[in-house]
């Protein structure tokens, strides 16, 4: 099935639509009393349904989120020593109210990736649910896993992983702010979020001023698992 808003509707129906229109068409331009005509049609309909569906898999399933102006500049991905890696400044200082940009992946239905949670459970860490727990954004790629780029396709959708990593590479998106980690006990925050419900999307803009090689944090919650954070003395070292 394809969201779009909040109306669902089967993925095949879209296809089996664009080529009839195709079919329909050709036929009456070429000759409408003369169904051998209409056949010989048939490459050039498979092809623009082909098309259409590929328009229609860059339209929804495509990802969302951005780096905001020369953002991706000013800050790596590096080593944390609260869990993995981490976003850190790269440059002498970001200044307060600095926004970092939207948070990138494929916005779906939260019902819709269950399956995908139950099999890969570490996309969790990825996967951005909103207040309402209605739709999610989703980082990941069909393994759970989170690359340098996220590109889009829904499970939901019959060849939509292939088509928007392998057709449409070019609207991939950068994921430096899925590495954005939580800080330790002890420590604050320094970049806030932003939950826009009615255009789904989740701004990082900073909370203050963050200097060079300083490690950027958000807040995850009050029910994050937070069992495999290291010892807050590491940063004070």
């Amino acid at each position: 099935f394809v969201q779009i808003g909040r109306l669902q509707m089967p993925t095949m129906h879209y296809l089996i639509f664009f080529f009839l229109f195709s079919y329909e068409f050709c036929c009456v331009e070429a000759a409408p009393s003369s169904a051998q005509v209409c056949f010989s049609y048939l490459p050039l309909q498979a092809a623009s349904a082909a098309i259409s569906y590929v328009g229609l898999v860059a339209a929804l399933d495509r990802p969302k989120g951005s780096m905001s102006g020369d953002s991706g500049s000013l800050v790596r991905v590096g080593p944390s020593q609260v869990a993995g890696l981490g976003l850190f400044c790269s440059v002498p200082k970001i200044a307060k109210g600095t926004i970092l940009g939207t948070y990138p992946g494929t916005l779906i239905p939260l019902e819709q990736n269950l399956g995908k949670l139950r099999k890969y459970p570490c996309c969790e860490s990825y996967i951005w649910r909103f207040t309402d727990s209605k739709m999610i954004i989703d980082p990941t790629n069909k393994f759970g896993e989170i690359e340098e780029y996220t590109y889009g396709g829904s499970v939901a959708t019959p060849g939509s992983i292939w088509i928007c990593r392998n057709l449409l590479g070019f609207l991939r998106k950068p994921t430096f702010l899925c590495r954005i980690n939580e800080p330790p006990l002890g420590f604050d925050v320094n970049v806030r979020t932003e939950e826009n419900l009615n255009e789904r999307t989740i701004t990082f803009a900073l909370e203050r001023d963050v200097y060079n090689g300083e490690e950027l944090f958000i807040d995850y919650g009050l029910t994050y698992d937070r069992s495999n954070y290291g010892p807050s003395s590491d940063l004070e070292a």
